[in-house]
């Protein structure tokens, strides 16, 4: 998902500006505000319950030694409730299935109300089914106007994004442009060395990714 980022972030005068502003001139603070990362996956020490492990996205907005407001916990409510994950609001996040967790952990970059989110592989510990909400819930906030960058193993997903794509090859080439462009059988076939097909599956209205065995 980079087109969206393509108005957003630029290269000028050898410096990166993000929203007009150059990154290595901002505060931590200022660059947690614009920019939201969620890890592959994030273990936590302590049981916190799912609000108070999503307020903590709201850390940029706090100054040192404050606690959160009931507004920032308001911002928590809103931002679990547009997820559908406010049946967790009780449980302790260590005792979340990998893929509740995944849901928090984009509940707490949505929180920071970042314009950029960068997402590390963000299926690649989950099952199936977990790994199609993600993917619903990625194409939910791009057309929201976030700014989303995510690598995935997994060409299918680009498919379903339908959106920017950018593939790097083993030789460490880096192939940028739209999906139907970049996401063709000859270059995944050199990319994972297996024969790839890419065929149009009527039943579930889309072009789907095959590896012939």
């Amino acid at each position: 998902m980079l087109h969206c980022l393509a108005n957003l972030a630029r290269l000028e005068s050898g410096a990166i500006t993000v929203g007009g502003k150059r990154l290595d001139k901002m505060t931590r603070a200022e660059t947690a505000r614009l920019i939201g990362y969620v890890p592959q996956n994030l273990t936590s020490v302590y049981g916190y319950n799912v609000p108070d492990f999503i307020v903590m996205g709201r850390a940029p907005y706090i100054s040192n030694f404050r606690q959160p407001t009931a507004g920032d916990f308001e911002r928590v409510a809103q931002v679990m409730s547009q997820l559908g994950i406010t049946h967790l609001a009780d449980k302790p996040y260590t005792e979340l299935s990998g893929g509740e967790q995944q849901q928090v952990c984009i509940a707490r970059v949505l929180v920071q109300d970042p314009a950029v989110i960068l997402l590390d592989e963000p299926t690649s510990a989950l099952d199936f089914g977990n790994q199609l909400k993600v993917i619903r819930l990625v194409r939910e906030l791009a057309a929201k106007g976030y700014a989303i960058i995510m690598t995935t193993h997994n060409p299918d997903h680009a498919i379903m994004l339908a959106d920017a794509v950018g593939v790097m090859s083993r030789d460490g080439t880096l192939r940028v442009g739209s999906f139907r462009d970049v996401i063709n059988e000859e270059l995944l076939s050199d990319v994972y060395k297996t024969e790839v097909r890419i065929a149009y599956v009527e039943k579930i209205g889309r072009d789907a990714c095959l590896a012939k065995l």
